[in-house]
């Protein structure tokens, strides 16, 4: 599966926060947009920072992803700085026509690049828009991800960080929620235990026509109905002057 646009915008942006005037963070945009079945599946793998995923009524995906350095660098270091967000690969590839995985790549670490497995010099930032009929599934690292509009199967893993889901109100779901260290909190009615610091959340609908599966091992997750927008009294005037 080929992306049908892809296009590049390096930005710098200028702090003056206890720092001379050369110093700066650097950031990085992608936007990469590809065809996609409505029905499709959709898997994101290693992602880490902030994940805003949304479902529209388009049969494609499209990636907006913005990486920046936590850091600040003067003039010298900026290359350096700019290759390694660079070595940061965030990549969409079809297995199938049915069947997508978006997965990010970190370079090996060394004392410039990744000292630590907490990725403390990078901040990125997700936003990915899809079909809302998919079958979506997560694998995130560290931050928060936040789902919205999305109708078909959902299942999101967590480390650390939180889950925020705002589903369509008129979808029957079977919903399984658990924080080894936090809270679980949901809009539908269900069954809530709490273990010590840990929670679990199971809806009282055991045989929904869509599931929700989710986990965070330190933080919370927090599952809300998404009302339908009522019609706009210019649409409704709209309609009764055609009936007419």
């Amino acid at each position: 599966m080929k992306a049908r646009c892809v296009l590049l915008l390096p930005v710098a942006c200028l702090t003056l926060f206890g720092s001379g005037p050369e110093q700066k963070r650097l950031e990085i945009q992608t936007i990469q947009s590809m065809s996609f079945a409505p029905d499709g599946e959709v898997l994101i793998q290693g992602s880490f920072g902030e994940l805003e995923l949304e479902g529209w009524d388009r049969s494609e995906v499209e990636i907006t992803l913005t990486k920046g350095t936590r850091k600040k660098y003067s003039l010298d270091d900026q290359e350096k700085a700019l290759a390694f967000l660079n070595s940061v690969e965030v990549t969409a590839a079809g297995q199938n026509a049915n069947r997508l995985v978006i997965s990010t790549s970190f370079p090996d670490r060394s004392l410039f690049t990744r000292p630590l497995r907490g990725k403390s010099n990078i901040e990125l930032s997700y936003k990915i828009k899809m079909p809302r009929q998919v079958k979506l599934s997560i694998e995130h690292d560290t931050g928060e991800v936040r789902v919205k509009n999305i109708a078909g199967d959902i299942k999101a893993t967590v480390r650390i960080g939180q889950i925020s889901m705002r589903v369509p109100e008129n979808e029957n779901y079977t919903i399984n929620a658990s924080v080894r260290l936090g809270e679980v909190e949901s809009d539908f009615r269900g069954r809530s235990g709490r273990k010590f610091l840990s929670e679990r959340f199971v809806s009282d609908e055991s045989r929904g026509m869509r599931n929700i599966y989710a986990r965070v091992g330190i933080g919370q997750i927090n599952i809300r109905k998404m009302q339908a927008s009522a019609p706009s009294k210019r649409r409704e005037l709209l309609a009764l002057t055609e009936f007419r």
